[in-house]
C-alpha cells in the first residue's frame, strides 16, 4: 500500500468522478479495513452548504447548484496510519444516473494550497487578542490599499464560489464581523485582476478575516509548482 500524508488522500485516490454507486461500492469494500464507519447523511440547510466551501472539495464547481436536502455517502476513517484523529470523506453521486459526482474531504492541510497568494501570506489571523494583527501592521506589510468596501450583509454561495476565506474561530466574512474591508488590487497576469480583501474588528483595528478572488487558479498554480 502507498503511504500517502493522509488516508483520506489514499481513500480517493481509488475513485473517479462518474463511477456508479456500485463500483464505489466495490473499492470502499477492498478499503474496508481503513475505514470505521459508513453512514447516510444529507445536506440540511445553507450553513451546511456554506461549512463545506471551507473544506477539500471537488470537482470546484460541486457545491455550486447542490440542493437542501441533498443524500450523500459519508465515511469515517484514521486520518493517519497509526490511528489518531478521525476524518470524513463525503461521496455525491448524481441523483438520476447514480454516478459519483464528487467528494468532500473534511480536513485542514488542504488550506496550503490557497495560503500562498502573495499578499494575504504576509498575513496571520489567530484567536488569541494579544496575537493579533493590527491594522498599522498590516499597513506596513502591504501598503495603502487601492479602496475600501462594505463587507457582505450575509452569507452566500456567491460570497464563497471561488473566493478563499481566513478567519479566527471560522467568523463569517461578513458585515457581521466587520464594519468595512480594506481592497487590494493587482493584475494577474493573465488580462484578470485580484481583489484582496483584508478586515478588522470594530472596536480595535484587529484583523479578523482576509480573502481574495480568483482563488482556485491560486491553487491550481500552486499545485503546478508544487509538480516541479
Amino acid at each position: 500500500m502507498k503511504l500517502h500524508r493522509h488516508l483520506g488522500d489514499y481513500i480517493i485516490s481509488k475513485l473517479q468522478i462518474g463511477m456508479s454507486e456500485k463500483e464505489v461500492d466495490r473499492v470502499l469494500i477492498e478499503l474496508k479495513p481503513l475505514i470505521i464507519g459508513e453512514y447516510a447523511m444529507h445536506i440540511r440547510s445553507e450553513n451546511d452548504v456554506f461549512y463545506r466551501y471551507r473544506q477539500d472539495y471537488f470537482p470546484r464547481d460541486l457545491l455550486t447548484n447542490i440542493a437542501i436536502g441533498k443524500h450523500f455517502k459519508s465515511l469515517q476513517y484514521w486520518t493517519h496510519y497509526t490511528g489518531k484523529n478521525i476524518g470524513i470523506l463525503e461521496l455525491y453521486f448524481d441523483d438520476e444516473t447514480k454516478q459519483l459526482r464528487g467528494w468532500v474531504n473534511m480536513n485542514d492541510y488542504f488550506r496550503d494550497k490557497f495560503l500562498h497568494e502573495r499578499l494575504t501570506s504576509k498575513l496571520k489571523v489567530t484567536h488569541e487578542s494579544r496575537g493579533q494583527m493590527t491594522r498599522t501592521q498590516v499597513l506596513e506589510l502591504l501598503g495603502q490599499p487601492t479602496r475600501t468596501a462594505l463587507p457582505a450583509k450575509q452569507e452566500s454561495r456567491e460570497l464563497y464560489e471561488d473566493h478563499f476565506w481566513e478567519s479566527h474561530s471560522f467568523v463569517s466574512p461578513t458585515a457581521e464581523s466587520t464594519n468595512q474591508m480594506d481592497v487590494y488590487e493587482y493584475d494577474m497576469g493573465n488580462g484578470k485582476k485580484r481583489q484582496v480583501y483584508v478586515a478588522y474588528t470594530r472596536a480595535n483595528d484587529k484583523l479578523v478575516f482576509y480573502g481574495y478572488d480568483h482563488a482556485w487558479e491560486e491553487a491550481e498554480r500552486y499545485a503546478r509548482e508544487r509538480a516541479k
